[in-house]
């Protein structure tokens, strides 16, 4: 929440405010700016409804990323990030008429509803109204901007990880290292502690297939091997992220899609494929390898488990895991005992990013806004608070490229204390290709590198493209019936995953699973599914893509 300030800590403050305009220039600018008067700084509020998102407290002080911002645009931030209920909220202030000044979504039914309300601004329109020098209106990707339009009907909204072909003409990659790297990521990974692999006579090249995955896991199990004076826990899981990481990996590694043998669109948690991953997850509770209160840890407390050093092995997003590669490997693949060929979808098309941030009609400092817009997505203003200060988080190569060292690199998950890459909303991962020097061949950045990538170069892991796609959710943009009853059968899912692999045995397992797809089908997922395929049909048409299931054994 936003800092209590006395008057005199407020003027102080003031007077080290810097006015900048728009079009904020090169990122290694030298200018200083003019100092602005105290009443040209305003608190703007962002919303935003990505739940493990931790935004620092805003300073103030000169020397500060934050602060430092503040100098630049005359704005500091004041973020409201709900735990639980963010979206429904948000539709409530909507109809209200209490937006925030900036609102930064994933949820797709909140983006129809914000895009249709006549509430948010046109950023053409805006910027153009109150900063018409500003970069996005020249520089920002074409391809991008065309399927924001696509999906929203008019630009409305500034995507986050911005990574296209467009993108890339305009902040080309500084080495071929990155274009390797774009082609085989993937944060959803598993991953082992190589300590404990050694303590327990256990070989990487030994856990490719899935019952070798289960013998390494009851042999930790079985172990009376203790590391920092704790049992081993075997198996680690995403907390309460587990459906959107977890769970997605043993999907994908199991091979499960999204079309059905004909080549429609359906929905991943009914193929079969999905109903062996949530065995999987089952299976593990049951035999003790995860305990219950994991699928209700929060990602800090996940964190802190990983950090004990007892834990062997983790599925899950390690982008949200704090990771040092030189003491985690993966595996790859767990190849499924049911013979199906591990999948991965990769876009090689312009998408919408990830967290879409709309501007609302009714701020009250719309000028400051279209600056802080600018600022932060400009050279100058990424490489502030994605880098830090030069000097002290990061250096300048020679070359002109930025340079970090293994200590810096974990400033990153420390962003809540230190503002270092705490903006996700903002990020430009083209602009982050384009500027930072390739990680040392062995360091911990490079090997962690290797964690992301280890499931998309497994020689047995099939890569098809996504595009047609969009982000599935995205299908029904614009069909507010359809979205709202995605909204139920969201609900349905969360509720009926829980039961599933939580069940004490696998007759309940069978039950449960019986009762979540019969819950789905009631409740209309077939429908659901028919508007999305209408236009993921358009899109391969679009494209000139025609994708075939892959694990299809008629």
């Amino acid at each position: 929440m936003r800092k209590n300030l006395s008057l005199l800590a407020l003027a102080a403050a003031a007077v080290l405010l810097l006015a900048g305009g728009c079009g904020s220039g090169n990122a290694f600018s030298d200018a200083v700016p003019e100092s602005q008067p105290e009443d040209r700084v305003v608190w703007s509020t962002l919303y935003c409804d990505v739940s493990f998102w931790y935004p620092p407290v805003w300073e103030l002080a000169q020397g500060t990323i934050t602060g430092d911002i503040t100098q630049q645009t005359g704005v500091a931030l004041e973020t409201v990030v709900p735990a639980q209920d963010a979206d429904r909220q948000l539709s409530k202030m909507l109809i209200n008429d209490e937006l925030p000044d900036l609102i930064s979504v994933v949820d797709p039914t909140v983006i129809g509803q914000l895009t249709s309300s006549g509430k948010v601004w046109e950023l053409d329109e805006f910027l153009r109204k109150y900063c018409p020098d500003s970069h996005l209106l020249t520089n920002f990707p074409e391809d991008m901007k065309q399927e924001l339009i696509k999906r929203d009907g008019r630009w409305y909204a500034y995507p986050s990880h911005i990574n296209s072909a467009d993108a890339r003409r305009i902040w080309e990659p500084c080495d071929p290292y990155y274009v390797d790297y774009v082609a085989y990521n993937d944060n959803n990974a598993i991953v082992w502690n190589k300590d404990l692999l050694e303590k327990l006579d256990l070989s990487i090249e030994e856990l490719s297939a899935e019952k070798q995955v289960w013998d390494a896991l009851e042999k930790a199990k079985q172990s009376e091997i203790t590391e920092n004076q704790k049992e081993i826990v075997p198996l680690l899981i995403d907390g309460t992220d587990f459906v959107d990481s977890t769970l997605k990996f043993l999907q994908y590694t199991f091979g499960a899609e999204y079309i059905d043998r004909d080549g429609n669109y359906k929905d991943i948690l009914l193929q079969s494929e999905s109903r062996h991953a949530l065995y999987f997850l089952n299976k593990a509770y049951r035999k003790g390898y995860i305990a219950a209160e994991q699928f209700v840890y929060t990602n800090d407390e996940v964190k802190r488990h990983i950090a004990a050093g007892n834990v062997l092995c983790f599925i899950g997003n390690i982008a949200n895991a704090d990771l040092d590669g030189r003491e985690w490997i993966s595996s790859g693949a767990v190849l499924s005992s049911e013979n199906t060929s591990p999948v991965l979808t990769k876009k090689g098309y312009a998408g919408t990013g990830w967290i879409s941030t709309f501007i609302s009609k009714s701020c009250e400092n719309p000028e400051k806004l279209a600056r802080f817009l600018d600022y932060m997505t400009s050279d100058e203003g990424m490489m502030k608070w994605y880098y830090g200060i030069e000097g002290e988080h990061y250096s300048i190569a020679d070359d002109g490229l930025v340079v970090l060292t293994p200590e810096q690199e974990k400033l990153k998950s420390e962003y809540t204390e230190n503002g270092i890459d705490a903006w996700w909303m903002f990020e430009n991962r083209s602009w982050i290709y384009s500027v930072q020097k390739p990680p040392e061949p062995g360091s911990s950045t490079a090997l962690y590198r290797e964690l992301e990538t280890a499931y998309g170069r497994d020689e047995h892991t099939v890569i098809y493209e996504s595009a047609p796609f969009l982000s599935h959710t995205d299908l029904l943009v614009g069909d507010h019936e359809l979205m709202e009853k995605e909204k139920t059968i969201g609900q349905l899912k969360k509720d009926g995953i829980m039961r599933i692999v939580l069940a004490g045995t696998e007759m309940e397992f069978l039950k449960e699973y019986k009762n979540l797809t019969y819950d789905l089908y009631e409740n209309g997922i077939s429908e659901i599914d028919a508007g999305k395929n209408l236009r993921f049909q358009e899109n391969q048409k679009e494209l000139g893509i025609r994708l075939r299931k892959i694990n299809d054994y008629r």
